[in-house]
């Protein structure tokens, strides 16, 4: 198996009393019920040593980065008026402690990884998680998300939506449930890089 550094795919949550857990195995997470909890951010707070505004740079960062990748109209046939976008949702979150950290990051896995299935996704991080030594220092993040795709109008395009384009854009949104799964890498200070090696400076 790759690492998942090497591969690029298109973009369960595990709670256990309303608080995200990384100890779950495969079998556990496919089991769990999945449930919200007051808010989002409390969810992911609960991730230990995780202080909510990494989540917060980490949702707007994915969100960047999938804005960037459809900003070529032509090639997403996208009318001018549109624009694509998302609302991802951090599903997964390795820290990456030293060196050793990122050698983790690429090693070879000994069971499959669906990069397109949620549950195998957390089971990875999970094992990733398990190999950190945490005596280490941290040296950032690699924050796995899901998203679907949504289409909205363009902020620069100025002019009102006639009813077509207005029908065009709900039924694309409506359309619009297979989610997509990817990952971002942040350093320690939250600025994006495109591989952990570079999370040594």
């Amino acid at each position: 198996m790759l690492a998942f550094i090497q591969m690029e795919w298109s973009a369960k949550r595990l709670m256990d009393k309303n608080r995200f857990i990384f100890t779950s195995t495969l079998e556990q997470e496919e089991n769990t019920e999945i449930t919200k909890s007051n808010t989002y951010y409390e969810q992911m707070a609960s991730i230990e040593n995780i202080d909510p505004t990494i989540i917060q740079v980490g949702i707007a960062t994915a969100r960047q980065k999938i804005e960037d990748h459809h900003s070529d109209k032509f090639t997403y046939a996208l009318p001018e008026w549109a624009m694509l976008t998302a609302d991802p949702e951090i599903i997964a979150i390795v820290q990456v402690h030293g060196a050793e950290g990122i050698q983790v990051t690429k090693q070879k896995v000994d069971f499959k990884v669906d990069f397109k299935n949620e549950s195998s996704i957390i089971h990875y991080a999970t094992h990733l998680q398990n190999q950190m030594n945490t005596r280490l220092s941290l040296l950032g993040y690699v924050v796995f998300y899901k998203s679907y795709s949504v289409v909205q109008q363009d902020p620069y395009y100025h002019s009102t939506l006639t009813d077509s384009e207005s029908a065009e854009l709900t039924q694309f949104n409506k359309e619009s449930t297979n989610p997509d799964f990817s990952f971002i890498i942040l350093t320690k200070d939250l600025q994006r890089v495109e591989a952990t090696s570079q999370l040594i400076s």
